[in-house]
């Protein structure tokens, strides 16, 4: 549940003036104005906006209270489909909220905004209720061409929402990838009352109506996206959505005074044939080439069914910072927000992100065991998980290290309670998936290295992927780019700071 009840929140700053501009501060969540469209809401606005703070203070407060007590029945909404959605399945949750607000990736918390905030905006301009479920689907006075539109931001968009006056232009612009917004949204940023936009510290006002206006933009992407029936088919439209989002990025580029990005690289494979895949790592032009950390939220995005930051079991192990969710047949990715080892834009997050990829990718091919990896080929399991040990040390190499038992070395044996810390961890390294993961990663994000210490199960994952289901989306190669260039590595560089 909340850190404190709606029901009660609903009363909090009764005695500022004006009340009424914080009042709908986390449920505006379809207008995103100053005032709402709703007549009712948007006249007591204005209304208690327009009073003049000294000489009415006393009858504005009675107002404030009034109009609190007036919450008390949508607060009280939210509260009881918080505490109800809390106590759902994972999957029934995800369900419901897709049902709902075509969006799966919603906490306990975000589903009882959300509830009270359609209720709220819904009921009083819809008496019949015909309103009351928005469902995601934005107003049909928007342009039809608005829906492939990249999440970006421009000069407009965020004028007067900096506080430092010398933040340069191209901070001010931009565009915001999918991922990024999913991991890294209000609920991360502005809820602590940091008043955060990328770690630099802005006016919570303006924030809230950038970031509505960026979050009807992803529903519309959702909604696009669930026109698929299959898997395979919403990945590739996810797909053809980040071709759209380069075409967009370079319309901000030029507007920067930056050179445009090629909007799609060409690769030709040994042979001299066209490859023909989004993304490709491996032997490029000669060069051993990974997968940019871009391009890794990129694929990241398209291969998983959603993203989400909170999860039973970050709440079980503090230690937990990523993991890929296979209930309800569907492949959820989650990055823990909310710990200060993994801040956003670090290494560490892009770290944890490509190990998850692993996982990503490893499920995908269908593929939960190194016996399975190694069906239809003459490789040994002791042999390919020697190779994948290798990887996994330089990939992981604190894993393998346990400098825990060095201070007990001259002990004839650690206390009972670190000898079992050791068991759960070499247990954990030795299973099948996580050397799996880690041997991926190694492929996407170190091919050479990982070339060198696993060559035999190295062939046989470029096999696997090169002729699975998402080779359209990502290939590895031994290619070269035509024409020859260097590769570059700025592709929907969001973290812009």
């Amino acid at each position: 549940m909340a850190d404190k009840l709606r029901t009660f929140k609903a009363f909090e700053g009764v005695n500022n003036t004006p009340f009424t501009d914080g009042l709908l501060a986390d449920n505006q969540t379809i207008t995103g104005k100053e005032f709402s469209d709703n007549p009712v809401i948007g006249g007591m606005q204005k209304f208690n906006k327009g009073l003049l703070g000294t000489t009415l203070k006393t009858g504005e407060q009675g107002l404030n209270y009034l109009m609190a007590t007036g919450l008390l029945p949508f607060s009280f909404a939210g509260d009881s489909a918080e505490g109800i959605y809390e106590q759902l399945p994972e999957n029934v949750q995800g369900d419901l909220a897709s049902l709902m607000y075509n969006s799966r990736g919603m906490d306990a918390e975000d589903f009882g905004d959300h509830v009270k905030g359609h209720l709220l905006e819904g009921l009083l301009a819809n008496p019949t209720l015909s309103g009351f479920v928005n469902k995601g689907k934005i107003k049909n006075n928007k342009k039809k061409d608005n829906v492939t539109e990249a999440i970006k931001y421009d000069l407009d968009d965020t004028k007067g929402l900096f506080l430092d006056e010398n933040i340069p232009d191209n901070i001010k612009s931009g565009i915001i990838y999918e991922y990024d917004w999913y991991t890294k949204s209000k609920r991360w940023e502005g809820d602590k009352g940091q008043n955060l936009w990328h770690g630099l510290k802005v006016d919570k006002d303006k924030q809230a109506l950038l970031e509505n206006k960026i979050k009807e933009k992803i529903i519309q992407k959702e909604i696009i996206v669930s026109e698929g029936k299959t898997f395979p088919e919403k990945t590739m439209i996810k797909s053809k959505l980040d071709d759209l989002d380069l075409e967009d990025l370079n319309k901000v580029r030029i507007e920067q005074g930056l050179e445009p990005l090629k909007e799609r690289t060409i690769f030709i494979d040994k042979n001299g044939n066209q490859i023909n895949s989004k993304f490709v790592a491996g032997t490029i032009d000669g060069k051993e080439i990974a997968l940019m950390p871009n391009e890794i939220k990129r694929v990241s995005y398209i291969l998983s069914d959603g993203i989400r930051t909170s999860h039973r079991r970050f709440d079980e192990n503090a230690n937990t910072m990523g993991l890929v969710d296979r209930g309800g047949n569907r492949l959820t990715l989650g990055m823990r927000m909310d710990s200060e080892r993994m801040p956003p834009y670090s290494i560490a997050e892009m770290d944890t992100l490509s190990h998850e990829l692993g996982h990503l990718i490893h499920f995908q091919l269908a593929v939960d065991d190194i016996p399975t990896f190694l069906k239809n080929t003459n490789f040994e399991t002791g042999l390919a998980t020697k190779e994948m040990i290798a990887v996994s040390k330089k990939m992981r190499p604190n894993l393998w290290d346990d400098t825990h038992l060095q201070k007990y070395k001259f002990m004839d044996e650690p206390p009972d309670n670190v000898l079992q810390a050791h068991y759960d961890t070499v247990n954990y390294r030795m299973k099948d998936h996580e050397l799996l993961a880690d041997f991926i990663k190694g492929y996407l994000t170190n091919p050479k290295l990982t070339k060198e210490l696993a060559p035999n199960m190295s062939k046989i994952l470029k096999q696997m992927v090169n002729e699975s289901w998402f080779k359209d989306i990502l290939m590895l190669s031994k290619a070269d780019i035509l024409p020859p260039n260097d590769v570059d590595d700025g592709l929907l560089n969001t973290a812009t700071v």
